[in-house]
């Protein structure tokens, strides 16, 4: 069995193309800074609700952080509709562990809402078992936003070392691979460059329709 892997596509000089937030380009959006110990941590997981996107881990991971730096503030932002029958379920969960107050939805956003929700983050947490082609971890890249994610292949596949990895499903670890990033501003500068610098190594959309010309053709003088 031969497995290809070809990363997502992004436009790297217009973020968003042909979108209503067309305008704003990545230069638009300075990289966050490492936050100061008195902030509130904004961690932002664009998604819809999926089982595989693993939102209803987050309660889990509030409680862990809470427990690990009590002092410190998070608020933990999803982008779910408001009757999505999840997102009661995870409200209920957080509620039940003492952290309803580090869960905000924003509700389905449109692109440019998107903009000013990657604006307020300071992180871009991602603890999705599984992705194909999603674009969340190259948009964090392009804006500058450290990732939190999981330790799993398609993670590193898409990530390499641009990102902090964490045991699936350990909330604990989740916890730490926060605070280890929050309480290294060099490894968080480190993180964003590498990011900038994976984004680079990224097709675009030209060059990921040869890859998948020649990764066809392969198969084909295989058989």
């Amino acid at each position: 069995l031969n497995l290809i892997h070809i990363s997502n596509p992004l436009e790297k000089n217009k973020y968003l193309k042909n979108s209503s937030a067309s305008k704003k380009n990545e230069a638009d959006l300075a990289p966050a800074h490492c936050p100061a110990p008195d902030d509130t941590v904004q961690l932002l997981y664009v998604s819809a609700y999926y089982p595989h996107k693993n939102i209803e881990f987050i309660p889990a991971v509030a409680e862990a952080l809470r427990q690990q730096d009590p002092e410190r503030r998070f608020e933990f932002v999803v982008t779910l509709p408001d009757d999505e029958p999840g997102l009661q379920r995870l409200l209920h969960d957080a509620e039940a562990r003492g952290v309803g107050d580090c869960i905000r939805n924003a509700g389905r956003v449109n692109l440019r809402e998107l903009i000013e929700l990657y604006r307020g983050a300071h992180i871009c947490y991602m603890p999705s078992l599984l992705e194909t082609f999603s674009a969340t971890y190259p948009e964090a890249m392009a804006l500058g936003r450290p990732i939190v994610t999981n330790d799993l292949d398609f993670a590193r596949a898409n990530c390499g070392t641009a990102a902090v990895y964490a045991t699936a499903n350990d909330p604990s670890a989740h916890a730490r691979a926060i605070l280890g990033l929050l309480n290294d501003s060099s490894e968080w500068d480190a993180c964003v460059r590498r990011g900038k610098a994976r984004l680079a190594e990224l097709p675009d959309a030209r060059g990921k329709y040869e890859l998948y010309v020649q990764a066809i053709r392969a198969t084909v003088a295989e058989m």
